[in-house]
């Protein structure tokens, strides 16, 4: 029995410490569900895509380039959803600013596309 018992001070702190560590950890495991975090993770990644949706497509109109709207109504709705992120709203008067913005630079538009294609591609693969 005497095995057992730490020799000095010390070593009973040590070991006190340890076995408080010890059952910290068995309770976070137990209460730590990896599905749901995963769940909600992906909810996060979701929403950081959709704000960096352009909602615009670049287009060739004959030698003229523009922007298009990815926007389309759903049928029987007042609602319009995104074709590239699937947002959906019913006011797209936002878009419509956005892409007059996008019209007078360029750049701004190939920097949103390339920052919504790493979300893409970090929710995607």
């Amino acid at each position: 029995m005497e095995d057992l018992l730490p020799d000095t001070f010390w070593e009973l702190v040590v070991a006190a410490l340890v076995l408080m560590a010890g059952a910290v950890v068995v309770e976070i495991g137990f209460t730590f569900d990896i599905n749901r975090w995963q769940e909600s993770k992906r909810k996060w990644e979701e929403k950081k895509l959709r704000t960096k949706c352009p909602h615009a497509t670049f287009i060739k109109e004959g030698d003229q380039y523009g922007f298009e709207s990815t926007f389309s109504i759903i049928f029987g709705t007042e609602w319009w959803r995104c074709g590239k992120c699937g947002l959906e709203t019913h006011d797209i008067r936002g878009s419509k600013r956005m892409i007059e913005r996008f019209a007078s630079n360029r750049e701004l538009y190939r920097k949103q596309e390339n920052e919504f294609i790493r979300a893409h591609k970090k929710l995607y693969g």
